[in-house]
């Protein structure tokens, strides 16, 4: 089958990866990332500092945008695969040794870690290289908290046949509106926790890769349709009034917890309009910021692997000398904000690097592998 090229995804995951970046600094800086509840909504009675970077507490919006993508991009890997055999040989070399890599990084390299390690170490150790850390309270933020959505991701990889088949054999329609009332029913018993007993129910329930089966089985969707020539649903909702809700949800206890796939159907009806509309998408080239965004694109992996342990250092680590010095007893979120904007080019750098020495090689193998399995295989038919 030929291979094709979706370029312009490179650019939304720029933008997708920054989102989470600049949400990150927010935590990193100001200790949240998000305004307290007062009741059920959002108090906005924040600091000037923080309502001024207000903007920035959506970028949790990014992860939505990112699984759109990683559901359109494995649909493709698969229908551009000769077996499951091959497609889940490239995707575990395409995910996991670059993501294990970090995980000891971040785990025994000083400063974020060290060589000692006791019972706590190893079952959080454990659950992150078997990837079910998303399912325990304890282990969720562990090592590294951008780290729960590989787990997630990679879950999804592993029940993808089921939404493959099923949308084969039932058609796209029923598939979707089954993964969808899956989706649905798990984050309303969330706002129903969050509103009765004003804490989150327990993350096997909430952070199990069914409760986001539909957020990222709408790119899969989108990729079979685009690759048929066929039409979706998507194009014809209005980009505006979608934006408007995506704002709109996270403000209320009672449907916050739908802003996620309110944002996955944002970023698939925009994705679909770029694709219909290539000689549009192309003309985005021509500006340098969405040339930046690419960049970050392609390194996106790398960068989300490793920017958010970088990001908190820096910040503890000012915080220190800033007491050390005698200047100030704490010092303020704004002056750690500007911190970590300083240390933006020093961690696309390292991430850069660090595509270059583990995914890259990784992903490079994992095609080598399949090909070799491929060759044996025709040889002994």
């Amino acid at each position: 089958m030929q291979k094709i090229n979706y370029p312009h995804l490179d650019g939304l995951r720029g933008v997708a990866i920054l989102s989470v970046i600049l949400c990150h600094m927010l935590d990193s800086s100001f200790g949240t990332n998000s305004l307290a509840w007062n009741g059920l909504i959002r108090s906005f009675d924040v600091s000037p500092s923080f309502l001024l970077l207000y903007p920035t507490t959506y970028g949790w919006a990014g992860v939505s945008l990112f699984f759109v993508i990683s559901g359109f991009v494995i649909h493709v890997s698969r229908q551009q695969s000769e077996s499951w055999t091959h497609f889940f040989i490239k995707r575990f070399f395409r995910i996991f040794p670059p993501y294990a890599a970090a995980v000891l990084i971040f785990s025994f390299i000083w400063p974020w870690g060290s060589l000692s390690i006791d019972k706590g170490k190893t079952q959080s150790l454990i659950s992150h290289i078997l990837l079910i850390h998303n399912f325990s309270d304890t282990f969720f933020y562990g090592i590294n908290p951008s780290f729960w959505s590989i787990a997630v991701e990679a879950q999804l990889y592993l029940i993808f046949p089921l939404l493959y088949i099923a949308s084969q054999r039932f058609g796209w329609g029923r598939t979707l509106a089954i993964v969808a009332s899956i989706e649905v029913l798990l984050r309303a018993y969330y706002s129903y926790a969050l509103v009765t007993t004003h804490s989150a129910p327990p993350r096997f329930l909430t952070d199990s890769p069914f409760a986001y089966w539909f957020s990222w089985g709408i790119g899969a969707y989108l990729a079979d349709m685009y690759r048929t020539g066929k039409k979706t649903f998507l194009g014809k909702l209005r980009l505006d009034i979608l934006l408007l809700i995506c704002l709109l949800l996270p403000l209320s206890k009672i449907t916050t917890s739908f802003s996620f796939i309110g944002v996955a159907i944002l970023s698939a009806s925009v994705i679909e309009r770029m694709l219909t509309r290539s000689s549009d998408s192309r003309s985005f080239e021509n500006f340098t910021a969405w040339r930046w965004l690419t960049y970050l694109g392609t390194i996106s992996y790398s960068l989300y692997l490793i920017h958010q342990p970088i990001l908190n250092l820096s910040t503890s680590v000012a915080r220190k000398l800033t007491s050390y010095i005698g200047a100030t007893a704490q010092q303020s979120p704004e002056l750690a904000y500007l911190i970590c904007i300083a240390m933006l080019p020093v961690i696309f750098a390292l991430a850069h690097a660090f595509k270059l020495v583990a995914e890259e090689p990784s992903a490079k193998f994992g095609r080598s592998l399949s090909i070799s399995i491929g060759k044996r295989a025709s040889s002994t038919a």
